[in-house]
């Protein structure tokens, strides 16, 4: 492939096929076809390779069940997340990574030649980077921060909070994508959805007017994706997209 285009990747495991499968028609509904979509499993291998889709079967292993979110094996799925973002940037110039609980609205494959001033754009969590959702540029500084991050010695620290760290240290040049347009899940689905303890009851407050031009942006078909995060499970995940008509299977 040209190494000058970017591509567009996910990676998951067999118990979030459903997801999986609901970005890819996202994807298929707004006209993505630079992507490559990377599974550990390999029944959600088999089956979407069936169904016509660009999925690579990588780094296979046997733990195929739904992950708790900050365990042992959650983050070690997210430290595979950077060895294959490393790999990649030695292809591509660029990695638009996508968490397979986001549903696209627009195509974003044009972020690959806009959004090249800095060498990451990331989407923005409230309380810091979401390593969920980012668009890496090839850069030296970029690439040895991301080794570091693959050696960091196992543990149960999240790697976003990680993440968040070396960003600091390695004095990486980045930026947000508008929260507006590139939506969390607390601030597109708010209190409906989100697990409700008192740090997010917090934001919600905070966020009020951000969420309102949100809704406003989601009517004029203004935003570009949207982030199932700040819940748990495929299930709350999917029931948030169904109130929205985002769940496609």
């Amino acid at each position: 492939m040209n190494t000058k285009e970017g591509i567009i990747i996910n990676l998951y495991n067999d118990s979030m096929l459903e997801l999986a499968e609901n970005q890819l028609l996202s994807f298929e509904k707004v006209g993505i076809t630079k992507y490559l979509s990377f599974t550990t499993g390999e029944y959600s291998y088999h089956y979407l390779k069936q169904k016509g889709y660009n999925v690579v079967l990588y780094n296979t292993d046997d733990l195929q069940l739904e992950l708790d979110w900050g365990s042992g094996k959650f983050i070690d799925m997210v430290r595979l997340r950077f060895k294959l973002i490393s790999e990649l940037l030695k292809e591509y110039k660029s990695v638009f990574y996508l968490d397979v609980d986001i549903v696209l609205l627009k195509n974003i494959e044009p972020f690959f030649e806009t959004n090249i001033e800095k060498c990451l754009y990331i989407q923005h969590d409230l309380n810091m980077p979401c390593i969920g959702c980012m668009l890496l540029h090839r850069n030296d500084t970029l690439c040895n921060m991301l080794n570091e991050i693959i050696g960091f010695a196992n543990g149960n620290t999240s790697l976003q909070i990680i993440f968040s760290h070396f960003v600091k240290t390695y004095n990486l040049i980045f930026d947000f994508f508008p929260i507006e347009t590139f939506p969390n899940g607390l601030i597109f689905f708010g209190e409906n959805n989100i697990i409700m303890n008192e740090g997010n009851k917090q934001l919600l407050k905070l966020t009020t007017d951000i969420r309102n031009t949100t809704k406003n942006n989601f009517k004029n078909k203004n935003i570009f994706l949207i982030h199932a995060n700040y819940m748990t499970g495929t299930k709350s995940k999917k029931k948030a997209f169904n109130d929205f008509n985002l769940w496609y299977l």
